[in-house]
């Protein structure tokens, strides 16, 4: 992909979330990361980490975005999006508030990032 059709598909995929409670035409900065002060410590750190790795790569990401709602669809706020694949990556520290986002993995382009798994060996 040369550099015009990265740009591309970066802004493409930007114009798909926009900054909570706002309109679809208010855009969340790039690479930045936003923190919320109900997730735990362990979740924002992990953010942060994702965030750090991705911007090494070379890929740009905005965080805490809400993504654009088509007809039916819930508000969801997406934890990492990375702009150049357009994968969403949610951080759960928790099995069961992770369950439906792992069965969204194969439908749409969501990573979830298991920290219990890491935490408790893989259970």
């Amino acid at each position: 992909m040369n550099q015009r059709e990265l740009m591309l598909t970066r802004r493409k995929n930007w114009y798909n979330y926009h900054i909570p409670g706002m309109t679809n035409l208010h855009r969340i900065k790039k690479n930045a990361v936003f923190i919320r002060a109900h997730n735990s410590d362990e979740h924002e750190i992990s953010k942060v980490k994702v965030c750090l790795s991705l911007l090494r790569q070379g890929h740009e990401f905005i965080t805490e975005a809400e993504r654009n709602m088509s007809k039916g669809e819930a508000r969801t706020i997406v934890d990492i999006i990375n702009l150049d694949t357009g994968m969403e990556i949610e951080i759960e520290t928790n099995k069961s508030r992770a369950k439906g986002l792992i069965k969204e993995e194969g439908v749409r382009n969501v990573e979830v990032k298991r920290l219990w798994e890491a935490k408790h060996g893989g259970t």
